[in-house]
């Protein structure tokens, strides 16, 4: 049970992403650092598709290093907001947000 020992690594920046406390599911007993999970299957397609290669580290989407739940499609797609809210005028619920991007682009697509 590592979260017993290591509460405040979990809580820093896996808690908020619902994480499992079950740290062997992406990080070895010996190497803590550059956990490894499918993000493409789990998340967002970062390996294959549209953007594959076109990011170089975590923070280039999730730039709150200390919550890995929060993420920003704004840094590489910098859309004009007025742009964005005009395109989207007629989708109900539309908020010109990261998260809101994801709801309806799950896979990084314009369609």
């Amino acid at each position: 049970d590592c979260v017993a020992c290591h509460q405040t690594d979990y809580d820093g920046k896996h808690a908020g992403s619902g994480y499992p406390t079950d740290c062997t599911s992406c990080h070895t007993p010996t190497v803590w650092s550059d956990g490894q999970f499918n993000h493409d299957s789990q998340y967002f397609p970062i390996f294959s598709g549209k953007h594959n290669g076109k990011w170089s580290a975590c923070s280039t989407c999730h730039t709150n290093q200390s919550d890995y739940s929060e993420f920003t499609c704004f840094a590489c797609h910098t859309h004009s907001q007025t742009t964005m809210d005009n395109k989207h005028s007629e989708v109900a619920g539309y908020v010109y947000a990261s998260p809101n991007c994801l709801s309806c682009h799950p896979n990084g697509t314009g369609e």
